[in-house]
């Protein structure tokens, strides 16, 4: 039997959650729901591995994993992508309210603060967002979405969000 939540961070592994996020795109569409998702990662996480050790890295994986967990609704899942990069799926959830969970979710990881030796580190995130329409009727062309509007957040200066809107990306300055 395959681990649905993985052991270090608390979020579902990679396979648990695309399996859950095609059922909800399923139901979706069937229904005409809303259904965004979020994906991202943690800006410059190389540098905290290399910096301080793995054990740190972890460290700051799980805080951030369960800062998340505390901005979202029971109903939302959280899985771990990868690496360092994660993706939320918020379902009956439309552009404008998935961009405000992103920027909670922004907020609480840059309010996290590590104490490495004597040392404090701070730790910030890039965000995509986008929300399911008529260019991406399946989540993996969601989830590439996602990850272009992400990629356009890093190049824009990390630390933000930013929004898919079906043939453009729209960029949402940090506040």
């Amino acid at each position: 039997m395959l681990a649905t939540v993985e052991s270090m961070t608390g979020a579902l592994s990679r396979r648990a959650f695309t399996t859950q996020t095609s059922r909800a795109v399923a139901l979706a569409l069937r229904h005409h729901h809303d259904l965004s998702c979020i994906v991202w990662d943690l800006d410059h996480f190389k540098l905290i591995n290399d910096t301080f050790g793995h054990a740190s890295g972890d460290s700051v994986l799980t805080a951030t994993v369960k800062a998340c967990l505390t901005q979202v609704r029971d109903t939302d899942y959280i899985g771990r992508m990868g690496g360092e990069e994660f993706s939320a799926l918020l379902p009956n959830t439309d552009r404008a309210g998935a961009l405000g969970v992103a920027e909670k979710l922004r907020t609480a990881i840059e309010r996290l603060k590590f104490v490495v030796g004597e040392q404090e580190v701070s730790v910030t995130a890039s965000f995509g967002v986008v929300t399911l329409n008529s260019s991406n009727r399946d989540f993996k062309t969601m989830l590439g979405q996602a990850d272009e509007a992400l990629y356009q957040a890093k190049s824009a200066g990390r630390n933000r969000c930013q929004v898919w809107k079906d043939a453009d990306i729209e960029v949402v300055p940090r506040r």
